[in-house]
């Protein structure tokens, strides 16, 4: 296996969008937005794969993040938000609508929550780690902390940060100076977010 690290484009967004819908589809946030047995697995992946578009998309336009590449295809992905950049032509559809229409109702307990998550301290103005995601059949191969590590080398700084709702990425954040800042449990939901900053 010969693993290429490159900074993502345009031309990656397809595949790193189904790359991420896919890695996030036993995610507790993403279990919790998109029940497993509210759809069959088809849908749901279609679904979870239409709820990031529009950020996979944007991210790839503006080249804010890195993508790992086996062969001639995606295999890992990690998308960085970089405070004080201009920001790429709105892609559309926007985020916000496509959180609508998959959502519904319950996009108002998400933008609650995650005030309430956000509340327990400042926001970091530093880059922030957005996703971060590897194919099934690569992972424990070493391609996340590859991709973590082009990200820290060309946006990241001291203060970079992320938000997780998966406790098993803890220990693995840590490894690269990573520490637990606080956490926030969702009301009525297995869900706790942990948001994370390097020292």
């Amino acid at each position: 296996m010969s693993i290429t690290i490159t900074r993502i484009t345009p031309a990656h967004g397809p595949q790193a969008r189904s790359l991420v819908a896919r890695a996030f589809s036993d995610d507790p946030l993403i279990n919790w937005l998109f029940p497993q047995s509210s759809m069959n697995w088809d849908q749901r992946l279609d679904t979870i794969a239409i709820f990031y578009w529009p950020n996979v998309e944007a991210y790839a336009a503006a080249g804010t993040g890195h993508v790992a590449i086996d062969g001639d295809e995606v295999v890992g992905a990690s998308l960085w938000s970089l405070p004080k950049t201009s920001q790429p032509s709105p892609v559309l559809p926007s985020s916000a609508t496509v959180a609508t229409m998959l959502l519904g109702e319950k996009l108002k307990e998400l933008a609650s929550e995650m005030k309430a998550a956000r509340a327990t301290g400042r926001t970091p103005e530093t880059p922030y780690l957005h996703d971060l995601a590897v194919d099934d059949g690569h992972r424990n191969s070493g391609i996340g902390a590859k991709l973590l590590e082009a990200g820290l080398d060309e946006f990241g700084t001291d203060g970079s940060w992320l938000e997780t709702t998966n406790p098993r990425n803890h220990s693995f954040y840590k490894r690269f100076g990573f520490a637990d800042v606080g956490s926030h449990h969702f009301a009525g939901s297995w869900v706790t977010m942990t948001r994370m900053v390097k020292g």
